[in-house]
């Protein structure tokens, strides 16, 4: 069950709620001794969820999905990137409109 983890474990990493993100910070350092090496085995499966969460109609999922890009996204190159450059693009800008403050400032 555990390749089912990382994607939404990952998400509420970043959740704007506090408890929230404490708690599952937590989870995630008692599962995950390394967040570099879990990252690149699990990419695919946190890219997808997270580029997936960034249209979710809820906010929280939408500020924590686009305060994920960041994390996700470093030090990657371009051959992992570029199959998802083109949704990534379209609504990492859509949260520039967003109605909620706090998404477009994520």
């Amino acid at each position: 069950h555990f390749p089912a983890l990382p994607p939404p474990l990952f998400r509420f990493r970043h959740d704007p709620n506090a408890h929230v993100n404490a708690a599952m910070c937590a989870l995630w350092d008692s599962l995950v001794p390394d967040t570099r090496a879990a990252l690149d085995a699990h990419f695919e499966p946190i890219a997808r969820a997270t580029i997936a969460s960034l249209t979710d109609a809820l906010w929280r999922a939408r500020e924590s999905a686009a305060l994920c890009v960041s994390e996700l996204l470093q030090g990657r190159r371009w051959a992992e990137l570029q199959p998802h450059a083109p949704v990534l693009l379209t609504r990492t800008m859509r949260l520039l409109d967003d109605i909620k403050a706090s998404v477009r400032e994520a």
